[in-house]
């Protein structure tokens, strides 16, 4: 099948990028995504691109006869079918109040995330514009192309030996090009696994080096097996055992070490073995520093388990021909050849985060696979459909996404840098869009451990009580750079603003409080909940609140891991609060339900009347907790914060409530503004006469 005249005419090295008035566009975790233009700086006569099939009538015809229309068309047919779905649902609508394309003109302009390619739109019914989806090009291997299309054809086995070596290319480039991104030769692991030479079908063995140095990989795995891995460790270190005999992660994983010409492997539940309580035995090493050390992080992130293995089947995948001239400024060819055009999903079309977040493989969304990606010198990541790589320097993706790991950005990549920079003081820090420009050194360490729980809170766990194991070897490499204490999740240099940390949002499937004991009220980590820790910006606001002492009871020997208990003695204001009798502002117009679920208005007996909402830790509303005994402890307040009624003071702190004399529970946060206390004048400073409380 050949393209349509205008398919031709494309000028896929000069695309027109989208017009500034096209400003954000609503969350892409819907099945639309409608821009938000800014109608004042629309520029008379402006287009959103360059200018494609007037209509889908046009589109269908010419997708009978042309392979890259028919491409098109197919992305038009997912928008039709996402806006038909989103008329059926209440919460969805909102999103789909552009309405159905009154023309469907399509437009192309350059991709967002200026990677080859071209992103598709439609028109609206309000002059916004839909994004249909994408497309993305890529050439073969050995293509003289390849150096400027980075993206590469997706049809062989990702076990295949192109594929093997597509990887193994990406590895051998980050060796000779990225300063820094190969680790140095390190001693080897006290146990890892000799799988031979590339090629070798000898049966591998446990080896137990003493003080060896080489280079080795590790697994990062999802963990389920239906293996009995005891007595496949157990074979391995008397015996050796062929690999058709391990997990078929496990297998897959030895073949890409074999094939980088890598001896030794390092997979956690081989080479150390687990306790009857399930967690990982006793070992003179720290994780962090085998998982650092690692030459490459080997990830199965598109296995559900162990079984299911690194190379799982690609799914189809339509190619079309292109062809592609890239020009000089004066018009003359600087190279041209034939290109591969396929479609892009909407969700890495909208933005590259999508990439980066790995949105969608299971892995991704595994709580103790975090400490491998972060802790990593890099990873090689293999996908459900894709394989993906990761290093000090860059982001890449086998469809030819690149992205620099930039400490500048929000996203687990740039999270990882910033950690990584933070080995470094004389490393030159981005300032961040939501930093100060003077944050010290140590500031923006302490900030990056609380942009890592934004990551970290809602991954999920084999078992409630994981919560702070999974995160140990995380917080074991802070703890050497802040030289600061660990407690339950926090840091006791900055115990004080940490502690108003706040439970994010409630949904449906949210689950309900443990039973177990996972952490102290105080602590993120006693939570079910997905939990955050804002970014620290210690100038802001005063702190009233002081920390006489804390303890924290290790579970085990690790200081880091599970806990079976912990205190925090604070001198704070504390003031009684009561619930607020006054209805709802808007109470005319939200139904009884919504009442109940609303977070509920507590005040202080000097203060409003109307109160202010109190963000509660658990699912509570006013009847859960009008028996109970309220105060607030306040930990600091901000001066000149704008509300309805001007300039205002703004006191932060924690809803407690007695369990004993003495000792209070957390049961949230809150903001009260302009209050007047009883106990405490803020203006006089007096907050000498604060009482001692016990936080359990």
């Amino acid at each position: 099948m050949a393209l349509c005249s205008l398919c031709r005419s494309i000028p896929l090295t000069n695309l027109p990028t989208l017009p500034t008035s096209f400003y954000s566009y609503h969350a892409p975790g819907h099945n639309l995504v409608p821009m938000i233009r800014d109608r004042k700086k629309i520029v008379p006569g402006e287009e959103i691109g360059f200018s494609h099939q007037p209509g889908l009538d046009s589109l269908r015809r010419s997708a009978l006869n042309c392979e890259l229309c028919e491409l098109l068309e197919e992305a038009a047919k997912g928008l039709i079918a996402n806006l038909q779905e989103a008329e059926k649902v209440d919460s969805s609508k909102y999103i789909a109040k552009e309405g159905f394309p009154p023309t469907f003109q399509l437009w192309l302009t350059q991709r967002l995330d200026r990677a080859k390619g071209f992103l598709i739109w439609t028109d609206t019914q309000n002059s916004s514009a839909y994004l249909i989806g994408g497309v993305t090009l890529s050439v073969n291997d050995d293509s003289h192309l390849s150096h400027s299309i980075l993206g590469r054809p997706m049809t062989e086995p990702m076990g295949s030996l192109l594929t093997l070596n597509r990887a193994r290319k990406w590895v051998e480039t980050c060796n000779d090009c990225h300063k820094g991104c190969r680790p140095r030769h390190n001693l080897l692991p006290r146990r890892v696994i000799d799988v031979g030479e590339n090629g070798s079908t000898e049966p591998i063995k446990l080896y137990e080096p003493t003080k060896t140095t080489g280079d080795y990989t590790i697994l990062s795995h999802h963990g389920n097996s239906d293996h009995d891995l005891a007595t496949i460790s157990e074979a391995i270190r008397r015996d050796g055992l062929a690999i058709s005999e391990l997990p078929k992660s496990f297998q897959d994983a030895v073949t890409v070490t074999r094939h980088l010409g890598i001896r030794h492997i390092w997979i956690d539940v081989l080479c150390m073995g687990q306790s009857e309580d399930g967690g990982y035995g006793d070992e003179d090493e720290r994780m962090d520093t085998v998982i650092s050390n690692a030459y490459l992080s080997i990830a199965a992130l598109g296995a559900a388990d162990d079984s299911d293995g690194c190379f799982l089947p690609r799914p189809p995948r339509k190619y079309v021909e292109l062809e592609y001239v890239e020009k000089s400024e004066n018009g003359d060819p600087i190279e041209q050849g034939t290109v591969l055009a396929s479609l892009l999903g909407l969700r890495h079309a909208s933005y590259w985060s999508n990439y980066t977040s790995l949105d969608g493989e299971p892995l991704s969304r595994w709580a103790w696979a975090l400490q491998d990606r972060l802790l990593a010198k890099r990873t090689l990541f293999y996908g459900s459909n894709q394989l993906f790589y990761e290093c000090q320097s860059e982001f890449k993706s086998e469809d030819g996404f690149v992205v620099p790991c930039d400490p500048e950005y929000f996203d687990i990549p740039s999270v990882t840098a910033r950690f990584k920079f933070a080995d470094d003081q004389d490393k030159r820090w981005p300032t961040h869009p939501w930093s100060k420009t003077d944050e010290s050194h140590e500031d923006r360490v302490y900030n990056a451990w609380a942009d890592i729980l934004w990551f970290y809170g809602d991954m999920k766990l084999p078992r409630s009580s994981d919560k702070l194991p999974a995160l140990s070897s995380i917080a074991h490499r802070f703890q050497d750079l802040l030289q600061d204490t660990y407690v339950a999740g926090l840091w006791r240099k900055r115990l004080v603003s940490q502690l108003w940390w706040q439970k994010v949002g409630f949904r449906k499937n949210d689950p309900k409080p443990a039973i177990e004991y996972r952490g102290p009220s105080w602590s993120w980590a006693g939570l079910a909940y997905e939990a955050k820790i804002g970014r620290l910006r210690s100038e802001d606001w005063v702190e009233v609140a002081s920390i006489v002492g804390c303890h924290v009871e290790p579970k085990g020997l690790d200081s880091c891991g599970e806990i079976s208990g912990g205190w925090i003695t604070l001198k704070a204001p504390v003031e009684r609060l009561e619930l607020s009798d006054e209805p709802e502002r808007d109470a005319d117009k939200i139904s009884d339900q919504v009442k109940e679920i609303r977070a509920p208005r507590l005040r202080t007996k000097t203060g409003s009347t109307y109160g202010d909402y109190a963000l509660l830790d658990e699912r509570q509303g006013r009847s859960e907790i009008q028996d109970l005994e309220l105060f607030i402890a306040v930990l600091g307040y901000r001066n000149n914060c704008t509300s309805m009624c001007g300039k205002v003071l703004r006191y932060q702190g924690l809803v407690i409530t007695p369990t004993r004399e003495g000792h209070y529970k957390r049961l949230g946060r809150i903001f009260v503004e302009d209050e007047k206390f009883e106990t405490w004048d803020p203006e006089k400073g007096e907050s000498g006469q604060s009482p001692i409380i016990t936080l359990v």
